[in-house]
């Protein structure tokens, strides 16, 4: 994860793969703020995924 643009710039397909491994539903909420509009993000995601235990 350290260098990710790397990662889909040399391997998309294989990032990709590692991406939906980690990522699940994701939702995007719009907000206003004082800096303009956003969108707050939630969902599922679980950076450990994949991972064995020692």
């Amino acid at each position: 994860m350290s260098d990710l643009r790397s990662a889909f710039d040399l391997e998309p397909a294989k990032a990709r793969q590692i991406l939906a491994n980690h990522i699940g539903k994701l939702i995007l909420t719009p907000r206003g703020t004082e800096d303009g509009p956003i969108y707050e993000v939630s969902g599922d995601i679980d950076l450990l995924a994949g991972t064995e235990p020692p």
